[in-house]
This record gives C-alpha cells, structure tokens and sequence, in this order.
C-alpha cells in the first residue's frame, strides 16, 4: 500500500497537477502537526483519567481547544483542496492499494 505522500496525480482522473501537488504539501504539514498533537491529546486524556477534580478538567478543556486551534487549520485546508480536485477519501484508499 502506497503512501499519500506516494501519490502522484496520475492515479487520479483529471486532476490538476499543481493543485495535486499543493494537496500532497498540506497532507504532509498535517502530518507532522499529528507528530506534536497526538501526544498532547494522550496526556491529556491520561490527566483526566489520573487525577480528579476541576483543575485536571481545566487543563484537558483548554488543551483541547488549543489542539483545535492548532490542528484545524491545516485539516480543513486538506479537506478544501481536496474537494477542488474532486477526489474522495474512497478514491485516495482506491489510489493508495495500486
């Protein structure tokens, strides 16, 4: 199974080369902001889970909203180009089995 920084625009029908590439740069920015979000969410979700009280529950709200603030942005622009290519999620998994 392929990468999606494997892809090229070749797999897909009618898709736009630079704007293909534009998508696979956002893919990878989401990428490594999931290396630094993931792990914040575990520990946050470890704090709720170990220590009881309202400050633990401050912390997870606030963090949760921070790795909103922080992740969302390049998500939603993953999402937007890819919507302008036209491809689905159905046919980036199709893509990636070739």
């Amino acid at each position: 199974m392929k990468k999606i920084l494997e892809l090229e625009a070749t797999d897909f029908l009618n898709v736009d080369k630079d704007k293909f590439q534009e998508w696979k740069d956002a893919q990878e920015e989401r990428a490594k902001k999931s290396k630094v979000d993931t792990p914040v969410a575990i520990i946050l979700i470890l704090i709720v889970v170990f220590f009881k009280g309202f400050l633990p529950s401050l912390i997870f709200v606030i963090g949760i909203i921070a790795i909103c603030i922080y992740s969302l942005p390049t998500i939603l622009k993953v999402m937007r180009i890819q919507k302008e290519l036209g491809i689905t999620s159905r046919d980036v998994q199709k893509a990636r089995k070739k």
